[in-house]
């Protein structure tokens, strides 16, 4: 999902945008008040024990109260989502807000970069979804004319095949936009050991060199991987520094389903496409304790413990249910 706004006439007209650019719901919010449902910087100015939360002053030089559990510094930034607008002298409450990009995408900046394919704008509207996270972690990429290549991993090593059945190009093309694609997806996946591929074909000295410079050149700025050569079964075998989780640790489980983490990003990316009204969200009870506290600003949140860890159900999307 992505925002813009721009400013008619002293308010601010935010439109909340799918990936897919529809407009999903369109807002005016005043300069000169906090508004319901507006997400607002300031930073926390005292504690209040008896009420157990925090009063923040907003950069609109108003006051809100945050209700949390969460411990906080005076004098803290933070984003505060407005429940509730100021009314018969009272201050406005809002939500504190996690960090979704700190939370959710774990070095991801360092993983994805402009020379793999996939740039991430520093601009804050450009919000990695979980669409994209699911195409990352693909394991089977389209390469050229019917030609693939296949990603597994076993508990010594990651291996890349490259299949060349469907295609008609000469097998030496197709080897060398497998080295593309295979060093574009070694850097978003954040692959790290032992990485062995198979080329398509016999692959004599002078084309094993060629596919060596080839690696070289796609992954020369990337100060982690060393290219060590092929083995005696003519696989490519590259080693990898571990630096920080892959893709795959960070999102999915051990046996390959979907992780808690990227289930929580596909669920806040339903959640607050909604408009009006709190939806119904129901999870396996081992997930409940990981939601993000903001998520209680949209759901109110059941367990069943018949569902799976990768399941859950919502109503009250556009006025349906969802699973």
């Amino acid at each position: 999902m992505k925002l813009y706004y721009k400013n008619i006439c002293g308010q601010d007209i935010v439109v909340f945008v799918d990936i897919d650019n529809t407009p999903l719901r369109i807002m005016a919010q005043s300069q000169n008040i906090l508004n319901v449902g507006e997400i607002v910087q300031g930073k926390i100015t005292h504690k209040n024990n008896t009420l157990k939360g925090y009063f923040i002053e907003t950069d609109k030089k108003l006051p809100v109260f945050a209700q949390t559990t969460q411990k906080y510094n005076i004098g803290e930034s933070v984003s505060v989502k407005i429940k509730k607008g100021a009314r018969l002298g009272k201050d406005a409450t809002g939500i504190i807000l996690k960090n979704r990009e700190k939370n959710y995408y774990p070095n991801l900046n360092l993983i994805i970069s402009q020379q793999i394919g996939y740039p991430v704008s520093a601009d804050k509207n450009n919000i990695i979804t979980a669409a994209f996270i699911e195409d990352a972690l693909e394991t089977t990429h389209s390469i050229a004319e019917g030609a693939k290549i296949r990603l597994e991993r076993t508990h010594a090593c990651w291996t890349f095949d490259v299949d060349s059945a469907q295609s008609t190009l000469p097998l030496e093309k197709i080897n060398q936009k497998a080295v593309d694609e295979i060093a574009r997806q070694i850097l978003l996946k954040n692959i790290s050991g032992v990485i062995l591929i198979d080329f398509a074909g016999p692959k004599t000295e002078k084309e094993q060199e060629q596919l060596m410079l080839l690696m070289l050149q796609r992954l020369f700025s990337d100060k982690s991987t060393e290219i060590t050569g092929f083995t005696p079964a003519r696989l490519m075998e590259l080693k990898r520094t571990h630096t920080a989780p892959s893709l795959p640790d960070i999102y999915l489980t051990s046996d390959g389903k979907k992780g808690v983490p990227l289930l929580i990003l596909e669920i806040w990316e339903r959640i607050t496409h909604f408009v009006g009204g709190l939806q119904t969200l129901t999870v396996h009870p081992t997930v409940k304790p990981q939601l993000p506290e903001d998520f209680y600003t949209y759901c109110v949140i059941k367990t069943n413990p018949n569902l799976s860890i990768d399941e859950y159900t919502l109503t009250g999307v556009y006025g349906n249910n969802a699973n």
